[in-house]
């Protein structure tokens, strides 16, 4: 399954702009609701899975407050950074296992998300994963 073709299954568009710069796989951007996508090692798919999760959190949709805090990169930000990363990578892995892409990755993000929720509150992870399934459920709707 490539990138349009799971677009079409989700039967969402997000604004998507290829970029060469070789910094990251993916970022979502919640001033110009744009997710900006770099092919590397991980499966671009699965990248875009994790960065529309992030999209699903503008204020025009499931509107996460979270989203809104996290364009101003001061380190007061971390805890909003680690709960959203969560939700991407719980709502990912769940996408992820739903269309049968990207599972060769899942160790991978099995570990990074183990990481952002070491430091998180059990009130915390529970939230991460429920708006994750909310974040699921919009883009399969």
């Amino acid at each position: 399954m490539n990138v349009n073709q799971v677009l079409v299954k989700i039967g969402k568009y997000p604004h998507i702009t290829r970029t060469s710069w070789s910094g990251f796989d993916g970022c979502y951007w919640p001033d110009e609701d744009t997710i900006e996508i770099a092919p590397r090692t991980i499966p671009t798919i699965v990248i875009l899975l994790h960065e529309m999760i992030h999209w699903t959190g503008h204020r025009k949709r499931l509107n996460r407050p979270i989203i809104r805090s996290l364009n101003t990169y001061q380190r007061s930000n971390w805890k909003n950074k680690q709960i959203e990363e969560a939700i991407a990578i719980y709502g990912q892995t769940m996408l992820s296992r739903k269309l049968g892409v990207g599972l060769k990755s899942a160790k991978y993000w099995k570990r990074l998300l183990m990481a952002y929720l070491t430091t998180l509150s059990a009130e915390d992870k529970r939230m991460a994963y429920n708006k994750a399934r909310q974040a699921v459920r919009f883009l399969l709707s």
